[in-house]
């Protein structure tokens, strides 16, 4: 099952839940309201590893802003990795790191593979 809108894919590769940001996407609210509905409807109900690929040149408007910073998320996440590249932006990059709850593990990785393989150490658990 994969979902795209105007600024991400999101698939489930395995057990990892991954978020792939589209290149020169400008993150509004009404989208990240659809990935967030989105992602509670296709997985809320069971627990899973998130991958947040955000190697591409984004901007976050105002409104995007506030609502990922007063999200509360409603599905369980275990742990999360987050692939960065030389177009990340540091504020975004800090917001999705902050997401979930601070007892969820979170890493950076500049490599796919590397990450899915950090990922998958949790699987087990």
């Amino acid at each position: 099952m994969r979902k795209e809108n105007s600024i991400c894919s999101i698939y489930k590769d395995n057990n990892v839940v991954v978020l792939q940001f589209n290149n020169y996407a400008i993150l509004k609210c009404p989208d990240l309201v659809e990935i967030f509905e989105y992602i509670y409807e296709a997985y809320g109900k069971e627990r899973y590893l998130k991958l947040i690929d955000i190697r591409a040149e984004l901007v976050m408007d105002d409104k995007a802003r506030d609502y990922l910073q007063n999200q509360k998320i409603k599905y369980r996440t275990v742990a999360i990795a987050v692939l960065v590249g030389n177009n990340t932006n540091q504020e975004i990059l800090n917001i999705f790191i902050s997401l979930d709850s601070k007892k969820t593990p979170a890493k950076v990785f500049v490599e796919q593979n590397s990450a899915m393989y950090w990922l998958s150490s949790f699987a087990a658990k």
